[in-house]
């Protein structure tokens, strides 16, 4: 899901539930959901060979 692709919406908003990445650009995240392991995958960048995410049911 995406609608922005800039970091700004927060529509692909998802948990990092395995590995680790960083982002870009976050305009759309709090510190304390991006210490909880959210991101936005249109700017994340994996920081290894394996990472899981798990997008939110709305």
């Amino acid at each position: 899901p995406f609608s922005c692709e800039a970091g700004n919406c927060a529509t692909c908003m998802a948990l990092v539930t395995e590995g680790s990445a960083t982002m870009r650009v976050n305009n759309a995240l709090t510190p304390e959901e991006v210490a909880e392991g959210w991101v936005l995958t249109c700017q994340a960048l994996p920081q290894g060979p394996v990472v899981t995410v798990e997008y939110e049911n709305f």
